[in-house]
């Protein structure tokens, strides 16, 4: 009987550890319910999520001044946010694209992205009189961007109100850098998920932005679309 109690002792343990084992790395379950249109929040049992969003290295956060608050706008147009996408010259677009331009606005959060085959003044100013209807734009109250020259071209040219981020100060420009980020992954998803190669990345944006808009759920309950009308 010793013997046996011997022998089981070890299987014991190890299926004791085994079992331990299964619950450390068992998949994780989504908080929220996870939109297989615009993968957001990211599901980490989603074949595409992992593809198209991996978690970026973690780095120590610095301490940083409050940034000056901006001006609360009222309604859509009255304050805008961009920022600009640059692609390599390996991932150039199903034509001549190899920029975005990616503006968001302030009040309802929506969001589009304007290829375009450079980043210059014109194609700038062309991307926000389209995000604000064409001809007979409306006048913005206030824009807010880094210090791209180009950017400031354009807006020069539109007459706006145009502030700047500072310098090597990473949260006073937090919300076109986020908007950038979330347009890059989700980008990468519909691409991974419809098939297509990477050529087709105008495409894919422009899809992704307007499933974005119309989808995905803001802190209110609304959507961008809900804001916007």
């Amino acid at each position: 009987s010793r013997e046996q109690s011997h022998n089981h002792a070890p299987q014991q343990r190890i299926s004791g550890g085994t079992e331990r084992a299964r619950h450390l790395f068992r998949p994780k379950e989504p908080t929220t319910t996870h939109n297989t249109f615009t993968h957001f929040p990211k599901d980490p049992n989603c074949e595409i999520c992992n593809q198209g969003r991996a978690n970026r290295t973690y780095l120590k956060s610095r301490i940083h001044g409050r940034p000056d608050d901006l001006p609360e706008p009222q309604k859509f147009g009255d304050s805008l946010t961009a920022d600009h996408m640059i692609f390599n010259d390996d991932d150039l677009g199903h034509g001549i694209d190899e920029v975005a331009c990616v503006i968001q606005d302030r009040k309802t959060s929506f969001c589009m992205a304007y290829p375009a085959p450079s980043k210059n003044a014109v194609e700038t100013r062309r991307a926000f009189e389209r995000f604000l209807g064409g001809q007979g734009v409306p006048r913005c109250k206030h824009v807010y961007t880094d210090n791209s020259l180009e950017v400031k071209a354009a807006i020069r040219k539109l007459c706006w109100i145009h502030d700047t981020s500072s310098p090597h100060l990473p949260q006073t420009n937090g919300v076109a850098e986020r908007a950038v980020r979330r347009l890059k992954e989700g980008t990468r998803c519909a691409l991974n998920q419809s098939g297509f190669c990477h050529d087709w990345w105008p495409q894919a944006m422009k899809c992704y932005c307007v499933l974005r808009n119309a989808v995905d759920q803001l802190p209110n309950g609304n959507t961008a679309w809900d804001c916007l009308l």
